[in-house]
């Protein structure tokens, strides 16, 4: 359970924002901003600047990215196969890019701080699994092999098609 202290100013004499000490020590986020700072230690306050017509830009282009995972709805919902959605999404993020329908400065900010709190997304689907551990137990040793296999073998797969790309890179120089 987290204790609220107000502290004084000694300047003013007036009461500060309430402050939630959690056990950690740690004083509670301002805004949504210092929130994701705080879970992960990033610094993405320097990098995303908090300015009127910087949101309206991180807006616009988040609802780009919406409207291209909606349209990745659509297609799972018209198409009878077993693709998902997010997958379609993709597939139409990719071409719309390739195309120049999207340009990449009209995604670039609010896709990278999708990347930098990727690992909060990934909470949801952890305990899932926790729940999910009764269903899972008697087939976790089939489970943890495929995981283990398809890791190392998109980790190898990545780290050759990246070499080719390098080597394809310093040729063309």
């Amino acid at each position: 359970m987290s204790s609220i202290l107000a502290t004084r100013t000694k300047t003013t004499g007036s009461f500060e924002n309430l402050s939630f000490l959690l056990c950690s020590g740690r004083r509670r986020p301002k805004n949504f901003w210092h929130m994701i700072q705080s879970l992960h230690g990033l610094d993405l306050l320097h990098k995303f600047q908090i300015t009127g017509e910087y949101n309206m830009s991180l807006l616009k282009q988040f609802t780009r990215i919406l409207l291209v995972s909606f349209l990745g709805e659509v297609l799972h919902f018209l198409l009878p196969l077993p693709v998902p959605a997010s997958v379609y999404g993709l597939i139409l993020m990719l071409i719309f890019l390739c195309t120049g329908l999207i340009q990449v400065e009209q995604v670039r900010q609010a896709a990278g701080f999708l990347i930098e709190i990727m690992p909060v997304m990934f909470i949801p689907a952890s305990v899932g699994l926790t729940e999910a551990w009764p269903s899972l137990k008697p087939v976790l040793g089939p489970v943890a092999a495929t995981t283990l296999l398809t890791t190392v073998l998109v980790m190898t797969v990545t780290g050759v098609v990246t070499q080719f790309v390098i080597r394809r890179k310093k040729e063309g120089q």
